[in-house]
Parts: C-alpha cells; structure tokens; sequence
C-alpha cells in the first residue's frame, strides 16, 4: 500500500508520517509538500519506503502526473484552504480509483473549504470520503508562536511569560501522539462520508497549562504575567468525539500532564 500525505512536513503531517512509517513498514509513504521542514523530518528521512515529493496541490497536471506515478491507494490531505487543489486531489483520486481519500480540518477555525468540498464531492458520488477536526494539538516540533511551546521556551530561559485575558481562555488541547492514532483509525475504520472530531474533552484555562508548565519545570509562577486585552476574536466550538469513540474505541492516552512532560523533555534536548 502506498500513502500520500499532503502537507507533511508540518507539524501535525511530520507527526502522522513518523507514525505511519512506524506501524506500516510495509507500506510505502509520499510527503507531498512544497517546501521541506528539515528538523520535522530529520526523524525518518532515512527510512526505507519513505519519499519526499516537492510540489503544489494547487497545479492540476502535477497531481495527475504524480498520481499515475505513485498509483496511492490512500491520500490523507493536511491543506484544507486551498480549494483548488483539494479539488485536483479529489479528481486524481476518482479517476485513478483511490481506495480512501482523507480531509484534514481544523476544528477552531470557520469550515474551511476544503473540507466542505470533499463533504459535498462525497455526498454527490459516494467516494470514500472521510473529514476529520481536532482540537489544539501539541508535543514535540510545535509550531513556536503555539501557547505551550512559547511557555516551555519560555520558562526554559527565564523570560517572562504572557498571558491575554488574564489567562482566562479556555482551549482543548491534545497530544499529537493520540491525534495521529485517531487518523490511522478514521482513514481504516471510518464510515465514508463522516466527519469525526477529534480532541480531549479536557477543556483548560491558559493559565492553568503555563502553571503546569512552570511547576514541571520547577520554575516560579512570578514568571507570568497577565493583560486585559482579550486578543483576536475567538469562537471556542464545543467538539464531540462521542462519534469517534462509539464507531472506534478511541480515547485519548495521554493527559496534560503527561504529554507536557514529553513535550518539556523534547524541548530539553534543543539549544536556548
């Protein structure tokens, strides 16, 4: 079985990818991107079956060509905004007889058209379409401008930390670990056409995650300090993994804390 993953050299794709490369070695693994993150995928750059393919969903002969080249028969799309080429993976998949085509949402932000395409696209011909939307996601090689690794680099070299709205927000958040588990289970065990949320029920004020952090760390909770700004408007949906859990077993495996100090240990391992 070959596997393409668009996007893949993100944070959340780098992850997926380790993962599948991991628990399929049999299979064969594509990282569609158009650019390289070098240390997102330092971990399996090596690894027999695993290839990394420079490109632009967006340019509809590149994907077809690629397509008849790979022959996948599972596309898991991490780049939700760009319309037009969520339609040319779409029309690669139906025309090459794709097994699986998998959407990749974020749940904390408006429906992405992406999404809303492959839905409609399924809807229309019964492809096997699934869509996915997760909560806040963290562990190690997160985005740096994220609230928990700012706060870990942060606390790391003694700076102060900030803090909007008093440290009143209120987030989901989820290690990257359980995320990538839900994928492999949605794109082999989901109902064509469903859209499942992903998260960990656990809901945590800002505040409450920089104090775990600091706690861990040893650090003085003197390190934050708080404005009243309530920063850009935010819409916080309530997600539902009850779909997730009925259909397939999954439970998150990590908590918080648990997955904070995995993320702190990773983090403990690079300069600052």
């Amino acid at each position: 079985m070959k596997v393409i993953i668009t996007g893949g050299s993100g944070f959340a794709g780098s992850h997926l990818i380790q993962y599948m490369v991991g628990k399929y070695p049999g299979n064969d693994t594509v990282n569609l991107d158009i650019s390289a993150n070098a240390d997102n995928l330092k971990p399996f750059e090596d690894i027999p079956g695993y290839r990394f393919v420079k490109g632009d969903i967006g340019d509809k002969d590149f994907v077809l060509n690629l397509f008849a080249e790979e022959k996948p028969g599972i596309v898991i799309n991490f780049v939700p905004y760009n319309e037009a080429g969520v339609k040319n993976l779409l029309d690669a998949c139906r025309l090459f007889g794709i097994r699986h085509y998998h959407q990749v949402s974020e749940g904390e932000a408006p429906a992405q058209a992406g999404s809303t395409l492959a839905a409609s696209i399924q809807a229309a011909d019964g492809f096997p379409v699934t869509v996915s939307r997760c909560c806040n996601l963290y562990g190690p090689c997160s985005r740096e401008d994220s609230l928990i690794p700012m706060a870990i680099a942060k606390a790391l070299s003694g700076e102060r930390i900030y803090l909007e709205n008093m440290g009143e927000n209120v987030r989901d958040w989820l290690y990257v670990a359980d995320y990538c588990r839900a994928i492999d289970l949605i794109v082999n065990e989901g109902k064509d056409g469903g859209t499942y949320d992903i998260c960990s029920n656990s809901l945590q004020k800002d505040s409450h995650v920089v104090r775990t952090i600091l706690k861990i760390l040893g650090r003085p909770e003197t390190l934050i300090y708080y404005g009243n700004d309530r920063g850009k408007d935010r819409e916080w949906p309530v997600a539902d993994t009850a779909k997730i859990t009925e259909e397939m077993g999954w439970v998150p495996s990590y908590d918080l804390d648990t997955g904070l100090r995995k993320t702190i240990r990773w983090h403990m391992t690079q300069q600052y």
